[in-house]
């Protein structure tokens, strides 16, 4: 029997290797191109992709409101995931200002603040329509609430969907509890604001804090916005004393839930928090 030699018997395997390889290669890239077109599903996206997505154009909501770059700027910087979205109109009455927004699946009215040492701060993303309430629930007074209000919706207030509650006539308001019902100075005669539909009261309001009553729950709100926050809450929780004409044992039968907000929100964290005067049960 003839035998090949050795070097030419090394040599046909080696080639045999690199055929098979060349052979899996383009098997595999056929594969891959394939999977591309069809839509299968890869290991890696097509190339592209992430870039498609930066630059698909977010749904923005409409405004005639001409944007004021230097809000918008300040918004986009603060932001996250700011590289898919894009930014709208601009409603200003400073120091707050609503921003219009969008990114491929939602949008807003972001809110923002402006402070001499900070320039404009982010309080809010929004979501949806802001009304007069929320924003001054938010720490903006009312005068400027209904200023932003009025730009965004081109000048004009939006009528309220609910049906308008009974304002109380009388001198005082009895509030039902499980521990027993209590009597208040009938605080709708001396409110700051009172919403379209008369479910939402502010009481009280001051540039540190706001008491707010839910008139539907029966509940009321404390929102306080700046720091001390221990000052703060004090005086907060003073007034609505004096204003409901109320001892504190009384006030502690009522449901009252304090939030700390605005820019003193990014300090203290974000709970509701119990009259500093009752204790737990």
């Amino acid at each position: 029997m003839n035998r090949l030699p050795f070097t030419q018997t090394f040599l046909g395997a080696v080639l045999v290797s690199v055929v098979a390889g060349v052979i899996v290669v383009w098997v595999a890239h056929h594969t891959l191109s394939e999977r591309a077109a069809t839509g299968s599903p890869s290991t890696h996206p097509p190339f592209g992709t992430h870039e498609a997505q930066r630059t698909a154009k977010p749904r923005v909501q409409r405004t005639a409101s001409p944007q004021d770059p230097e809000v918008a700027e300040a918004f986009v910087a603060q932001a996250t995931g700011a590289v898919r979205m894009t930014v709208g109109g601009t409603a200003v009455a400073r120091p707050y200002a609503l921003q219009i927004w969008g990114d491929e699946n939602t949008g807003g009215q972001a809110l923002l603040e402006q402070a001499s040492s900070t320039g404009w701060t982010l309080l809010s993303y929004g979501g949806g329509e802001w009304d007069v309430l929320g924003l001054m629930t938010n720490g903006v007074p009312r005068a400027y609430a209904e200023r932003l209000v009025a730009t965004i919706n081109n000048g004009a207030l939006p009528a309220s969907a609910s049906r308008p509650m009974e304002v109380p006539a009388g001198d005082t308001i009895t509030i039902a509890t499980p521990t027993g019902s209590v009597v208040t100075k009938n605080f709708y005669h001396s409110a700051a604001y009172l919403a379209p539909d008369q479910h939402n009261v502010v009481i009280r309001q001051a540039p540190d804090y706001d008491v707010v009553y839910d008139a539907p729950d029966s509940h009321f709100i404390i929102n306080l916005f700046l720091k001390p926050l221990k000052e703060t809450r004090r005086a907060a929780e003073a007034a609505f004393l004096e204003t409901l004409n109320i001892s504190e044992r009384d006030a502690c039968k009522l449901t009252v839930h304090e939030f700390v907000t605005g820019l003193a929100s990014r300090i203290y964290p974000q709970s509701p928090l119990s009259l500093s005067f009752c204790t737990a049960p």
